[in-house]
């Protein structure tokens, strides 16, 4: 998984986003078992963007290995973090 793979992903993110409804995104990890750290720097500029357009974040299902990584670049600080679907789900009709 190199560059050109993580630029794909994030063209592909960067269109659902364009396509959110009620300015609302969850990206699930669930399959995810490895992040390149192109792929973070893209995870970080879809943050941005998120902030920037006032989008709601949000990421579920990040495996003990990836969350790792996350703690280590305060990453877990920047993105809201819930532990599967069902969590990140209710946690965006708490903030309504």
């Amino acid at each position: 998984m190199g560059a050109s793979y993580a630029q794909q992903i994030a063209k592909e993110l960067n269109e659902q986003i364009d396509k959110a409804e009620k300015r609302r995104v969850l990206i699930n990890f669930d399959r995810v078992k490895f992040m390149s750290s192109a792929m973070i720097g893209k995870l970080i500029l879809l943050g941005k963007r998120c902030k920037n357009d006032q989008i709601e974040l949000k990421i579920c299902s990040i495996t003990p290995n990836i969350m790792e990584v996350f703690k280590i670049m305060k990453l877990n600080k920047v993105f809201d973090i819930q532990d599967d679907e069902a969590k990140a789900l209710k946690a965006f009709e708490r903030k309504g």
